[in-house]
């Protein structure tokens, strides 16, 4: 809430407090010029307006497909968290069915494959700090005491190698197939779609609006029957809207990238993720840690 309001607010003091003095100085400066014989004469503004209908225009379509674009981005992110989810859920399951539920014993098939889920809960699930694109290669270290290798494992690809040993299991590795494909649409929805120059377009086309409205009101004040009351409604209204497209282009941004922000996929990620932690933590007699 902070990073979408505090810059709407400051835009809006702003406003305040520069729009009058700002007004008069364009108006004295840029739109009276000198005459014959010591007259003035005032510059025709007439295309102001309409160049200024034309840049809220362009402002409101790029918006509107910027809000549908993260929008959607959103939803595709919080659907693909509850299937992932679901799935790693069925994979406990069949595990403890493959595996024969010797889940308490340190070092049996079925404790080893629930440590893999348990590892990729933690160190993928909840993954912060790095792109998607970048998440996709998942490395993790072994966490063997037993283990002279300092490579780097996936914990599906050694929850493959445990169901492969003996009997395989077509069932395990089929569900870890679809955890595999549901993974990828959860980054897929989390990597950012519209470049950063996108939002650089926005912030132009707001200046732009807010510059337009400017010259009209500069433009007003060289009019003979311009008053202060109206130059304070001007004043009020430019300030409104300052504050109201700071605060949409903020929002905007702040839908930008799902992981971070008010507007984050986190709350809805901890919360989906700390059952089947819990699950696995009774399972494999561990303690649960608090987030």
């Amino acid at each position: 809430g902070v990073r979408v309001l505090l810059p709407a607010v400051l835009a809006c003091i702003c406003s305040v407090h520069f729009f009058p003095s700002v007004c008069y100085w364009l108006a004295h400066n840029f739109f009276v010029e000198e005459a014959t014989y010591g007259t003035t004469k005032i510059v025709s503004l007439s295309l102001i307006p309409q160049l200024a209908q034309l840049i809220g225009l362009v402002f409101s379509v790029f918006t509107n497909f910027t809000f549908q674009a993260m929008y959607e981005q959103q939803e595709a992110a919080i659907l693909a968290i509850f299937a992932e989810v679901s799935c790693a859920k069925a994979l406990v399951e069949q595990i403890l069915l493959v595996f024969g539920g010797e889940n308490r014993i340190p070092n049996s098939r079925c404790a080893r494959a629930l440590r893999c889920v348990r590892n990729y809960c933690a160190r993928d699930l909840r993954r912060r700090g790095s792109r998607s694109a970048q998440q996709l290669r998942l490395a993790i270290k072994s966490e063997q005491k037993n283990s002279t290798s300092s490579l780097l494992q996936d914990p599906l690809e050694e929850l493959l190698f445990l169901s492969s040993i003996g009997d395989p299991s077509d069932h395990v590795y089929a569900t870890v197939k679809e955890l595999r494909k549901i993974r990828a649409n959860r980054l897929g929805a989390l990597e950012r779609k519209l470049p950063a120059l996108h939002f650089f377009i926005l912030y132009g086309l707001q200046a732009l609006l807010l510059l337009g409205f400017i010259a009209e009101s500069a433009s007003a004040i060289l009019k003979p029957d311009f008053t202060l009351s109206d130059l304070q409604l001007q004043t009020a209204v430019f300030a409104i809207s300052a504050f109201a497209l700071t605060a949409c282009l903020r929002v905007l941004q702040d839908i930008w990238s799902p992981k971070s922000g008010a507007y984050n996929v986190d709350a809805v990620l901890v919360t989906s993720v700390m059952g089947l932690e819990k699950q696995l933590d009774g399972l494999l007699g561990i303690s649960t840690p608090s987030y």
